[in-house]
């Protein structure tokens, strides 16, 4: 807990909002058509990630099938 608190001032929180659960639904529903299974938890990831254009920090390839979303593998070496 110790860590946490030294890391939490410098985090930046965002607000989930029904937009961003109903842009979930939808790409879940989109991605399935094609083939591609997508939890709901990583919908709503992957939404937010999108609606503020940010860079998505993961080491699967869950993500892979999102269009315009950006992502970087962050244990792999530069």
């Amino acid at each position: 807990m110790r860590i946490w608190h030294s890391i939490d001032r410098i985090c930046t929180y965002y607000q989930i909002e029904k937009q961003d659960a109903e842009n979930a639904a939808d790409l879940q529903v989109v991605l399935r058509r094609q083939g591609w299974q997508l939890q709901t938890v990583d919908a709503l990831i992957a939404s937010i990630a999108l609606r503020y254009d940010l860079i998505l920090l993961t080491t699967d390839k869950d993500f892979r099938a999102i269009p315009h979303l950006f992502q970087e593998n962050w244990l792999s070496s530069a």
